[in-house]
């Protein structure tokens, strides 16, 4: 069975690319890298007379590129390397990679806008150690590159596209927009969230040898990581046997979002869902699914999960119910008012640090600015940190929301969720989300796990929705909550 794939960051591959020198790796990082790469190019190029063009810069990455061009050149592919800076690269392995592209008779000229006639162009000029903004030749040249794939040029980034910060995804301007990626050694962070997953394209992680043997607490969220809890339900269950969950929100104008939560926690199984409304005038029932039951307050003694959040409100009555339940002995998901109200009341948060139970976070990255009390562009500039941060300093589990949601806990390990599309950045899909934890928070398995698997098929539900017609435009919620039913019901199927 495949392994999940592990997130480095810079320092640590940078540490292992230097320890396989001193191993002498055979064949050598770059040459792995340059051959892995060089197939790509070959499949991903247009049927055109026109030849590959691999533009490089002075580091490893322009090395990685060389590698590919003489590979190709011996390979009887028309290529030509140009050059963004003057002269030969500054680093030692890239320095090699030059002199054995000359040797091999590969055509090394200097960088011109001359792009449109090209079967593929190799970005090779920036790789994922980058933190300042493209200057001068190498702007001229991403720029270049990315109005020739305008014109239908295919692009593929060796590592990372120029100009995208591998830890982060922070896309410096101005970023090369590739058609696919190649990831060398492991995946870097900045390729699945952020901005990242706008410049990258189609990502081929592609492994070389020997693998990295560097502890990492990072990994790609897969089913893999939760399949424990894809089990088939026995028959001799009852209602009793998959939890009762209790949601709370739903303040005068905010029902919906409540009820959104409490119906996901209904489609992902939950044994019984009880829902309060803080609401002048609560609902006595919910006609669409007259299943949930509607309370005007929930005796927290018989339930197994509080979800609370949804449509809450921040007024005095949200608050003294929120403090009823940050002091429940019984596991927690706090979300959208619940983060605000902690986020400006001190003490509710000295509530929060000294629970027990365990305690789910998910805020946007606005809401988790207020809980940091930092600038949201900290938050996204760095969303790794920032999740990992918010789960040390508040005991939780953290699903840190946007695109390549980072899923982090206390003790440093964490995750990024790659489900998911651009229908989930509609109202009351982060409140779909809440319920989905909760219900699965209800069926007793670690808060992590749980988390993992809620992430990843809520983001699922919104592809199954998107490959069968149904947005990303105009994708709604409410359509989420069966997606995400058939995606649960079918990772059972696919790993009992």
């Amino acid at each position: 069975m495949a392994a999940l794939h592990p997130i480095y960051l810079n320092d640590d591959l940078s540490a292992w690319e230097r320890r396989a020198l001193e191993l002498k790796v055979s064949p050598p990082l770059m040459e792995q890298a340059g051959a892995k790469a060089a197939i790509r190019a070959i499949a991903l190029a247009r049927a055109h007379p026109g030849p590959f063009r691999i533009v490089t810069g002075r580091g490893n990455n322009g090395g990685d590129g060389l590698v590919v061009a003489r590979i190709l050149h011996e390979q009887g592919v028309p290529c030509e390397v140009m050059q963004v800076y003057d002269g030969p690269p500054g680093a030692a392995d890239a320095l090699l990679a030059w002199h054995k592209a000359q040797s091999a008779g590969v055509a090394l000229v200097p960088f011109r806008d001359a792009l449109d006639d090209s079967a593929l162009i190799v970005d090779a000029i920036f790789g994922s150690g980058l933190n300042r903004a493209p200057k001068a030749e190498a702007k001229d040249a991403i720029e270049a590159i990315n109005r020739a794939r305008q014109k239908g040029v295919p692009v593929l980034a060796l590592d990372v596209p120029s100009g995208l910060v591998g830890n982060t995804g922070v896309a410096l301007a101005p970023t090369v927009c590739a058609d696919e990626t190649v990831s060398f050694l492991a995946i870097k962070p900045g390729l699945y969230t952020g901005q990242g997953p706008d410049f990258c394209g189609r990502i081929v992680i592609a492994p070389l040898s020997p693998v990295p043997d560097i502890a990492t607490p990072g990994f790609l969220n897969d089913p893999l990581a939760f399949k424990a809890l894809l089990r088939r339900r026995k028959k001799d269950s009852n209602k009793g046997s998959f939890g009762t969950i209790a949601v709370i929100g739903g303040a005068r104008g905010s029902t919906g979002a409540v009820l959104l939560a409490a119906r996901a926690a209904l489609f992902c199984g939950a044994g019984k869902v009880f829902v309060q409304m803080l609401a002048d005038q609560p609902l006595s029932v919910d006609l669409v699914h007259p299943e949930l039951m509607l309370q005007a307050t929930i005796d927290l003694d018989h339930a197994d999960v509080v979800v609370i959040g949804p449509g809450l409100g921040q007024s005095e009555e949200a608050k003294e119910v929120l403090q009823r339940v940050l002091a429940a002995k019984l596991p927690a998901v706090f979300d959208a008012d619940a983060l605000n109200l902690m986020s400006r009341e001190r003490q509710l948060l000295s509530q929060l640090h000294g629970r027990a139970a365990a305690t789910v976070l998910t805020p946007h990255p606005l809401e988790a600015a207020r809980l940091l009390d930092e600038p949201i562009d900290k938050v996204q500039g760095d969303r790794v940190s920032a999740a990992l941060r918010l789960a040390t300093r508040h005991n939780a589990v953290v699903i840190l929301k946007g695109t390549g949601s980072i899923i982090a806990e206390p003790s440093g390990r964490f995750a990024i969720n790659p489900s998911g599309n651009p229908g989930l950045a509609s109202g009351g899909t982060g409140d779909v989300l809440s319920g989905v934890c909760g219900a699965l928070l209800g069926q007793g398995q670690a808060a992590f796990d749980t988390v993992l698997c809620a992430c990843f098929i809520h983001g699922d539900g919104a592809d199954r929705l998107v490959a069968a017609g149904v947005g990303p435009i105009g994708m709604t919620a409410s359509e989420l909550i069966p997606a995400i039913r058939a995606s649960l019901n079918h990772r059972v199927a696919s790993y009992s």
